[in-house]
């Protein structure tokens, strides 16, 4: 991959910040469409058209995580279903993860949503309590036999978070 400016983490952050917007539901399209644009912008054209079909994978990988499902253009291929899950299920790792690391998770989601951690307005406790209910629902968080044993922790610190959004801020 040839870049011809650096990007730097904060400039990475930044783009971060940019792609969710209060229109939750476009987040998904919006990094899947800015990571063609980083590729565009930094990569070579040879290196483009070697590895476009990676690009558009991974476009695909980033949209799947909305519904955390593997999408059905790459359900057919065993090869490509396996590694959408595979990549859902890192996604959601972060479940599992200690406590003191899923709060501070947590906290960024908040920043990354223009929320003072400490004091998010109720709208954004809203849409939180949401999202993690709805992952609650699911029959299972992990997909892949890599990550199933992590279900019980993430379940435990699933149901810990949706207890803290649902108490009165």
């Amino acid at each position: 991959m040839s870049r011809d400016k650096p990007v730097s983490t904060h400039q990475r952050r930044k783009k971060s910040r940019l792609l969710a917007l209060p229109d939750y539901a476009e987040n998904e399209s919006r990094s899947a469409q800015w990571l063609a644009a980083v590729v565009r912008e930094h990569c070579s054209g040879n290196w483009r058209r070697i590895h476009a079909e990676h690009v558009l994978l991974a476009g695909y990988f980033i949209v799947a995580t909305k519904l955390h499902r593997v999408p059905e253009q790459l359900m057919a291929d065993l090869i490509l279903r396996r590694a959408t899950q595979l990549f859902l299920d890192a996604d959601l790792a972060i479940l599992a993860a200690p406590a003191t690391r899923l709060l501070a998770y947590d906290r960024e989601i908040a920043r990354e949503w223009g929320q003072d951690p400490d004091a998010p307005s109720e709208a954004f406790r809203a849409g939180r309590l949401q999202a993690l209910q709805g992952l609650q629902q699911c029959t299972t968080l992990f997909g892949s036999v890599e990550f199933a044993d992590l279900e019980p922790i993430a379940r435990a610190n699933l149901d810990r978070l949706v207890q803290q959004y649902a108490r009165p801020g």
